[in-house]
C-alpha cells in the first residue's frame, strides 16, 4: 500500500533538523524542499522524497539530500557535515539510515551535484528500542 506524499511530513522534519544542526559550512542559498528556487542554483541543499510505502503499520521511505555548488570542494565539506548530522538520526519518529555511497558529478560545465540517499522508517518497535519510549 502506498501513502500519498502529502500525508507524510518527513521532508519538513528533515528540513528543520538540517537547518538546526548544520552550523558550517552554511549553505549560502539555503536548504530547500524540491524544487529549489532558481536563485539557489549553487551553494544550496535540496531535499527530495523518492517514495514511501506503508506495510503492517510501519512506514518505509527513501529520500535524497542533494548538494549543489560550482566548487566541488564545497560539496565535499557539506557532505561531511550532513553525514555526521544524519548518522542513524532519529527525527520526529523517523529513523534514518544511509542507503548508498556519496556520489558527486558535474550537472553542467559550471555546476556540480553531490547526492546522499537515506532510507527511513517509522517502525514502532524500532522507534521504541532506539528511544526507550513505549508510546
Amino acid at each position: 500500500m502506498y501513502i500519498d506524499r502529502g500525508k507524510i511530513r518527513v521532508l519538513d522534519s528533515l528540513h528543520r533538523h538540517l537547518q538546526d544542526s548544520i552550523l558550517a559550512p552554511i549553505p549560502r542559498n539555503g536548504i530547500h524542499i524540491k524544487p529549489r528556487p532558481k536563485y539557489a542554483r549553487a551553494d544550496s541543499i535540496e531535499l527530495n522524497l523518492i517514495g514511501v510505502i506503508s506495510a503492517g503499520g510501519n512506514v518505509i521511505g527513501f529520500t535524497n539530500i542533494n548538494m549543489y555548488s560550482e566548487k566541488p570542494e564545497w560539496i565535499d565539506g557539506v557532505y561531511e557535515v550532513v553525514e555526521l548530522v544524519m548518522e542513524d538520526a532519529l527525527i520526529d519518529r523517523y529513523y534514518f539510515k544511509k542507503d548508498n555511497e556519496y556520489t558527486k558529478h558535474p550537472v553542467s560545465h559550471t555546476l556540480y551535484m553531490g547526492n546522499i540517499a537515506y532510507k527511513f522508517t517509522v517502525d514502532r518497535k524500532l522507534y521504541n528500542r532506539n528511544t526507550g519510549l513505549t508510546r
